[in-house]
């Protein structure tokens, strides 16, 4: 349990607080016109606003929607091995692979956790994007709804790059696979 709390960092926080204060930050204009939240800058107000915003950040992180997008998920190295080698035990190939994952470097895990990372924050990032120019069409005036377009852009963008640019997400994934093929946790696997 402790080295889980360790491991949970800066980037686990980042990831969690800041979609939620940005939908509720570009929500604001929104909120002058037609009043979900009464906002009138006292304490409890603001508590309340950080609140919303660390709660929907809580959730987007729990429900992980990036981790189920399909292409992500068929490019899991556990999803590929799973289909791969479908007549072993699929918890065995999940115990035996995340057992080679602790034995390859610091560097190795860091710059995949860092990119994945990225990569479910900007997924984040662009869905409250979509949802906020929803209700920025559904709730006129579209001021700030060029905002969350060009966030939408950028998020979009990011994705992709992190994903499919060169010795990113993909191919990180594809290293560790050939690695974990030419492993001993491998070869016991195939005992």
């Amino acid at each position: 349990m402790e080295k889980g709390l360790e491991n949970f960092g800066f980037r686990e926080i980042i990831v969690i607080i800041f979609p939620g204060l940005y939908f509720f930050s570009l929500l604001l204009p929104i909120n002058n016109h037609v009043t979900f939240i009464d906002f009138n800058n006292s304490i409890a107000n603001n508590v309340i606003f950080i609140l919303l915003s660390l709660l929907l950040g809580i959730v987007l992180y729990w429900v992980d929607i990036p981790k189920k997008l399909w292409f992500f998920n068929n490019n899991l190295p556990t999803t590929i091995l799973i289909k791969e080698f479908p007549k072993i035990e699929k918890f065995k190939i999940i115990n035996s692979y995340f057992s080679f994952y602790d034995t390859i470097s610091e560097e190795q895990r860091k710059k995949t956790d860092t990119y994945t990372s990225l990569y479910h924050f900007s997924v984040n990032i662009s869905i409250i994007s979509f949802a906020l120019i929803i209700l920025y069409i559904i709730f006129p005036p579209f001021n700030y709804g060029f905002i969350a377009i060009a966030i939408l852009i950028l998020s979009c963008a990011n994705i992709i790059g992190l994903f499919y640019g060169e010795r990113k997400i993909k191919y990180m994934f594809n290293r560790q696979i050939s690695g974990y093929k030419n492993s001993e946790s491998f070869k016991e696997l195939q005992k």
